[in-house]
C-alpha cells in the first residue's frame, strides 16, 4: 500500500513539473508600475535595492536610502542570499531586465515578498516627469488671485452667455444689472449672488446658470452656461 502511495506521489510530482506549475507563493513575486513602486516604498518595512553598477549610481538613484547591490557582480547571489528572506523587498535596474532576472533568483532562494520595478528607472523617470508636469499647473493657477469676469445681465438675457475658465481657477463673477436686481445662480455648484458670485472650478464639465430673481415673463429663458476645460 505504502508502495503504491509513494509511487502516486512520484507521478503527480513529476506531473506538476512538467506543465510548469508555479509555486504556491507565486503571488509574493510579481512586477509593478512605477507608481506602485513608489506607493510600496513608503512602507517602512519595505527594502529597495539598486541594482545598478556603481557608475550607473553616480548619474542618481530613485531613492537616496536604497541598497545597493550590482547583479553584475560576481557575489551577488552570495550577497542576496546573506538577506532576511522574509523581510519586503523592492528591486529595479536601469530598464528591468536584471530586476527581472533577479526577482527569479529571490524566489529561488526562499524569499516571502520581492517586487521589481517594471521598465526600470527609465520608467520610473518617466512617470515622475508625466506626474510633475500635470502638478505644475494646477499649483500656479491655484497661487493666482481670482479671476473676475464681468457680466451684464438685463431682461431677459446674460452678456457675455458662455464663461470657459480652467479647472481649478478661484472667479469670481460681478454682475451688472441693467433694468432690475437679476443676479446669477450656478444650481450644479451651489452658488448664487446679486452683484457677485464666487466659486472654485473644481471639477470640469459644463454648468448651466440663470436668472437669481424673478425678474418677468422671460425669466426662464435667461440662462447662461460655465464651461470648466
Amino acid at each position: 500500500m505504502k508502495k503504491l502511495f509513494f509511487l502516486f506521489a512520484a507521478v503527480f510530482l513529476t506531473a506538476c513539473a512538467a506543465q510548469n506549475l508555479p509555486p504556491k507563493n507565486a503571488e509574493s513575486f510579481s512586477s509593478v508600475s512605477p507608481e506602485n513602486f513608489e506607493k510600496m516604498a513608503k512602507n517602512p518595512d519595505a527594502i529597495v535595492i539598486d541594482l545598478r553598477t556603481p557608475a550607473e549610481i553616480a548619474d542618481g538613484k530613485i531613492f537616496p536610502d536604497a541598497r545597493e547591490i550590482d547583479f553584475y557582480d560576481p557575489n551577488f547571489r552570495d550577497k542576496i542570499s546573506k538577506l532576511d528572506r522574509d523581510k519586503k523587498y523592492l528591486i529595479y535596474c536601469r530598464s528591468g531586465a536584471r530586476s527581472k532576472k533577479a526577482l527569479e533568483l529571490f524566489q529561488k532562494l526562499g524569499f516571502s515578498k520581492v517586487s521589481d520595478l517594471a521598465g526600470g528607472k527609465r520608467a520610473f523617470d518617466a512617470f515622475l516627469r508625466q506626474k510633475k508636469s500635470s502638478e505644475i499647473p494646477k499649483k500656479e493657477i491655484l497661487k493666482k488671485s481670482p479671476r473676475e469676469i464681468q457680466i451684464s445681465a438685463k431682461r431677459f438675457e446674460f452678456s457675455p452667455r458662455e464663461i470657459r475658465v480652467k479647472k481649478g481657477e478661484k472667479i469670481i463673477l460681478k454682475i451688472k444689472n441693467a433694468d432690475a436686481t437679476h443676479g446669477i445662480f450656478i444650481p450644479a455648484l451651489g452658488v448664487s449672488g446679486n452683484e457677485k458670485v464666487e466659486f472654485t472650478a473644481e471639477k470640469s464639465g459644463e454648468f448651466d446658470f440663470q436668472c437669481a430673481n424673478f425678474c418677468g415673463s422671460g425669466h426662464r429663458e435667461m440662462t447662461g452656461k460655465i464651461i470648466v476645460e
